[in-house]
C-alpha cells in the first residue's frame, strides 16, 4: 500500500515536472549553447531515476510496517 501511495504520488510529480521542464526549456532555449533543448533521453532518464529512487524510499518504510503486528503497535500502555 505504501509503495503504490509513493508511485502515485511519484507519477503524478514526473508528469507535471516533465510538463514544467518542457516549458521552461522553451523560456530558456535561448541561452543553451550547442545543447538540444528538447533531449527526450535526459527527461526519461531524469525520470526513471527518481522513480527507482522513490521505491527505494517507499519500499524500506513499506517492509518495516508490513513486519510489526498492528494490535502490538496501535495498543497502549
Amino acid at each position: 500500500m505504501m509503495l503504490g501511495q509513493g508511485l502515485m504520488l511519484a507519477t503524478v510529480g514526473a508528469v507535471l515536472g516533465l510538463a514544467a521542464a518542457v516549458d521552461v526549456t522553451r523560456f530558456l532555449e535561448t541561452m543553451l549553447f550547442e545543447v538540444k533543448p528538447l533531449d527526450v533521453q535526459i527527461y526519461l532518464g531524469v525520470a526513471m531515476l527518481l522513480t527507482v529512487v522513490t521505491v527505494l524510499a517507499t519500499s524500506v518504510p513499506g517492509r518495516r510496517a508490513a513486519v510489526l503486528d498492528p494490535a502490538r503497535v496501535l495498543k497502549t500502555d
